[in-house]
C-alpha cells in the first residue's frame, strides 16, 4: 500500500462506473495536489463496458423518451424514493450528454432511444473519452474483495481503504458502481453485495434475475424460434396475490417466452404461478369465439388471416384446441402456462433486488451511516421495465454520485 489518497475511487467500469467518471461534474481543475490526489476506477476483468455492449442486442438502448415524470412507473415502488435523481438528472441530460460527445440519437417508434449508427461501442467510446479527460485511470484486474474505514482518519475527512487483489487503494470519496449479478461471465457476480455485508454492515435485500427470458410446462413453441408478436398480452396470477399485467412485443425462442411484454414480467414469474397469454389483444375471448363460429375457423390459414397472426403460430393453436371452437378462442385470448421459472442471471438482464433505499440519501446516492460512501445503478434495489429504463437509472444515480463528491471534495458548488 503506498501513501497516495486518491480523491475518488469508483469500484466496477461497467455502465454506471463509466458513466460517473464521465460526468461533467468532475471537468473542473483537480480537486487534490497532483502528488497527493487522483482519480481511479476499479475493474475486476480485463476489458470496461462489457455489459454496456451487450445492451439493447448490441445496440444500446440507451434511455427512453418522452417526459420523465411519465417514466416513473416502469421503476415500480422505487420511483418514489429516486424521484429527486431521475428527476434532476433526466433522460433529456442523458441524451445531451450522448450528443455534445458526437454521436448521433434516434427514438424508435416505442420511444427507445439508441445511436443512429446502432453500435453499443459508440456509446461506451463517449463515455470512456469523457472518463479520460476527466483524469480518471482505469486499473483492469483489481477484484475488490475488502473495504474499510482507513486508521488516518481525522476530523476533517474520513478515508477509506479498498483491498483489490495484492494492491490496498486509499481514497476520501467511494463510489461503489460494481454492479448485480446479471451476466456473471462479464464478471458482474454479485460478490460486492457480500462485501458490504460483511465490511460495512449495509443490509441487502433478496435478489432474483429480472428481465429474463420466462420458462413455462410443456412449452409448445419450439419451432416458432424467432418469430415476434409485435403486442400481447401477458398477466401473472398468483393465488392470493394481486396479478400483474403487461403488454408489448413477445419473442418466441426455442424453449421460453422472451421479448419486452415477457422480459418486464419475468420478475413476477415465480415458480407455480400461471401465466396467461393474449396473442390478439385487445380482442376478448367472447369476440374471439364469435368470430370463429361466423367464419368455421378450422384452419390455421384462416385463423392466421382473420386474427392477422403468423401463419405458423396459427397452425398451432388450431392443433392444440382439437376442433373445439371455444377452446380455440381461450387460446387465442388466455393461452394459460404454469410457470416453472425464468433463465436466471446467464440471461437476465438486471438484477432485481439490492442494497435497500432506505439506507441511502437519494439527492446524493450516499450511504447514510457511511459519509463518503456511494452506491449506484444496478446495486442498489431499484429496476426498470426494458426499453432504456435501467440504463437512464444508472445515469441518474451515476450523475447524483458524482456531483455530491465532487461537490464535496471542492469544498463549493459544482
Amino acid at each position: 500500500m503506498s501513501g497516495k489518497i486518491y480523491d475518488v475511487i469508483i469500484i466496477g467500469a461497467g455502465a454506471a462506473g463509466l458513466m460517473c467518471a464521465a460526468s461533467p461534474a468532475w471537468e473542473a481543475a483537480s480537486f487534490s495536489d497532483a502528488e497527493k490526489g487522483g482519480r481511479l476506477l476499479l475493474e475486476g476483468g480485463d476489458r470496461a463496458g462489457i455489459k454496456l455492449l451487450l445492451s439493447g442486442g448490441g445496440h444500446c438502448n440507451i434511455t427512453h423518451e418522452g417526459q420523465m415524470r411519465d417514466l416513473f412507473p416502469a421503476y415500480g415502488k422505487a420511483a418514489k424514493k429516486l424521484r429527486g435523481p431521475l428527476t434532476k438528472y433526466s433522460n433529456k441530460d442523458s441524451m445531451a450528454f450522448i450528443e455534445r460527445s458526437g454521436v448521433a440519437l434516434y427514438a424508435d417508434e416505442s420511444g427507445r432511444v439508441f445511436p443512429k449508427s446502432m453500435k453499443a461501442g459508440d456509446i461506451l467510446d463517449a463515455y470512456r473519452l469523457a472518463a479520460c479527460r476527466n483524469g480518471f485511470d482505469i486499473a483492469f484486474g483489481r477484484k475488490v474483495s475488502g473495504i474499510s474505514l482507513d486508521a488516518v482518519e481525522t476530523e476533517q475527512e474520513r478515508i477509506y481503504s479498498v483491498q483489490a487483489g495484492e494492491e490496498t487503494y486509499l481514497c476520501r470519496k467511494l463510489i461503489i458502481a460494481a454492479g448485480g449479478r446479471s451476466y456473471p461471465k462479464t464478471g458482474s457476480d454479485g460478490s460486492m453485495f457480500d462485501v458490504l455485508e460483511r465490511d460495512l454492515g449495509i443490509g441487502i435485500s433478496e435478489t432474483k434475475p429480472a428481465l429474463a427470458p420466462v420458462i413455462t410446462e410443456e412449452y409448445p413453441y419450439a419451432d416458432l424460434a424467432g418469430i415476434t408478436l409485435p403486442n400481447v398480452r401477458i398477466s401473472i396470477h398468483r393465488d392470493g396475490e394481486k396479478s400483474v399485467h403487461r403488454e408489448g412485443p413477445l419473442l418466441f425462442t426455442h424453449s421460453s417466452f422472451s421479448g419486452p411484454c415477457a422480459l418486464d414480467i419475468s420478475g413476477s414469474a415465480a415458480p407455480g404461478s400461471r401465466m396467461a397469454i393474449s396473442y390478439i389483444s385487445p380482442v376478448t375471448y367472447e369476440e374471439a369465439y364469435a368470430k370463429i363460429n361466423e367464419l368455421d375457423i378450422k384452419s390455421g390459414k384462416s385463423a392466421a388471416r382473420e386474427f392477422s397472426l403468423p401463419k405458423r403460430l396459427a397452425d398451432i393453436l388450431v392443433e392444440r384446441a382439437a376442433g373445439s371452437p371455444k377452446r380455440l378462442a381461450r387460446m387465442l385470448t388466455e393461452d394459460m402456462f404454469i410457470v416453472k421459472g425464468t433463465e436466471g442471471y446467464e440471461k437476465a438482464m438486471v438484477t432485481k433486488g439490492g442494497v435497500m433505499l432506505e439506507q441511502i440519501d437519494a439527492s446524493k446516492m450516499q450511504l447514510k451511516d457511511h459519509p463518503g460512501i456511494y452506491v449506484i445503478g444496478e446495486m442498489i434495489d431499484a429496476d426498470g421495465y426494458s426499453g432504456g429504463y435501467n440504463l437512464q437509472l444508472c445515469w441518474s444515480t451515476a450523475q447524483a454520485a458524482a456531483y455530491s463528491a465532487a461537490k464535496e471534495l471542492k469544498g463549493g458548488e459544482v
